[in-house]
């Protein structure tokens, strides 16, 4: 038998192909095929992996710059902090200043959370240059910062609208208002009288007029006058807290 008639040619189109030649082809091309599933299949392996790194790092990234971030809205708080003045009616160991708009733009561009961390980095620095002693003042200033700061930003982070800012900014100055006055009463105004021999703080009668006639104004008026100073440039920054946030959230 001739080896045509073993193997007899398979016809594609006008090309004739012997039938040997065919089956060796067929074997070449199933191994092509099987390398080149499996390099695809390292190769997505790969490139999922890659994926995940990039993920990572990205996080990472952001994270650092967050924290970047909040270190130098607390060191520009803290310097803030330095530029104090006394209101010429109210007495005069109550002293307003701006350190908490820094922990507003955190609060907002970042979380609540955020503006917290910064009002506790610009009292932790005050202390630190202070030269230490008790924390009477800072934890009160910690306490009024994030009484005040919070609900803007809580507000803010509900609707995110000009008018969340408002209503938030309302709330902080009510809030940092009323919850000073009742800590100064309950808590630090008698830690004055203990910690630094301050016996009239412990008088209920002083501390009443000096809560009523002191603190409370202080505090409200402090509240407006930060919302006179924030609210301009909220407006001006406004396009980079958008661009931060969206960044943040990419």
């Amino acid at each position: 038998m001739a080896a045509s008639d073993r193997y007899p040619d398979v016809f594609f189109g006008v090309v004739s192909i012997p039938m040997r030649t065919s089956i060796s082809y067929a074997r070449k091309l199933s191994r092509l095929y099987d390398a080149i599933g499996f390099f695809y299949a390292t190769g997505a392996i790969h490139q999922g992996a890659t994926k995940g790194e990039i993920l990572m790092k990205t996080t990472r990234n952001k994270r650092l710059t967050t924290l970047v971030t909040l270190s130098m809205l607390g060191a520009i708080s803290f310097v803030l902090m330095l530029f104090n003045f006394p209101l010429p009616f109210l007495p005069p160991f109550l002293k307003v200043d701006f350190s908490d708009i820094p922990a507003l733009v955190a609060g907002i561009v970042f979380s609540p959370l955020a503006g917290v961390v910064v009002v506790a980095l610009k009292n932790v620095l005050y202390y630190v240059f202070n030269g230490g002693g008790v924390p009477v003042g800072e934890l009160a200033n910690f306490f009024a910062g994030v009484a005040f700061m919070y609900p803007v930003a809580w507000f803010y982070h509900k609707r995110k609208t000009n008018k969340a800012l408002a209503s938030g900014l309302v709330a902080g100055t009510i809030t940092m208002a009323l919850s000073l006055a009742i800590l100064n009463y309950v808590l630090i105004l008698p830690a004055y009288a203990f910690f630094f021999g301050m016996a009239e703080m412990a008088d209920p009668a002083v501390k009443t007029n000096l809560v009523l006639y002191g603190i409370l104004p202080f505090n409200f008026i402090k509240a407006l006058l930060i919302t006179a100073l924030f609210v301009p440039l909220f407006i001006k920054l406004k396009p980079w807290i958008e661009r931060q946030r969206m960044q943040l959230q990419a």
